[in-house]
């Protein structure tokens, strides 16, 4: 894990910290990396204690959506919000090529152990990223709790 930057998000300054799952080129992950951190997406995000982004995988081209954000199945979707100032696309597309998935949670409290599925309390927002075009491609999000 990258050490952490930190940025203002709902009038308080918290730290952001980026990790991957998948090996990137580190000019990629760079990329990745100044599109999260545009204030298009900070400004869209709720207070939190802390920010953590986790570059998850590459997602293959014909992929639906909803195997891509890879957390709620496909009838589920539908009601799965989208902040307000990122894109969202139609719950039956299919992905292109370069798309990155990654998982951006606003904690606000942590619940370490095996009885908590996201392991905090606060926001969960699940990003595709284009890397062809440069901008969030689709974003879906929840409240999530212990």
């Amino acid at each position: 894990m990258k050490s952490p930057v930190y940025r203002l998000l709902q009038n308080a300054i918290v730290p952001f910290r980026f990790s991957t799952r998948i090996p990137l080129n580190p000019i990629v992950e760079d990329k990745i990396h100044r599109i999260v951190t545009t204030n298009e997406v900070i400004s869209s995000l709720p207070a939190a204690r802390e920010v953590e982004i986790q570059i998850k995988k590459e997602v293959p081209a014909g992929t639906k959506l909803s195997k891509a954000h890879n957390l709620w199945k496909e009838s589920s979707l539908p009601t799965i919000t989208t902040p307000t100032g990122l894109p969202r696309q139609s719950d039956q597309e299919i992905c292109p090529s370069n798309i990155i998935h990654l998982s951006i949670s606003c904690i606000e409290i942590n619940h370490p152990g095996m009885g908590s599925f996201f392991g905090f309390t606060g926001y969960y927002l699940s990003v595709l990223i284009s890397l062809d075009k440069g901008m969030i491609w689709d974003a879906r999000g929840e409240q999530v709790s212990h």
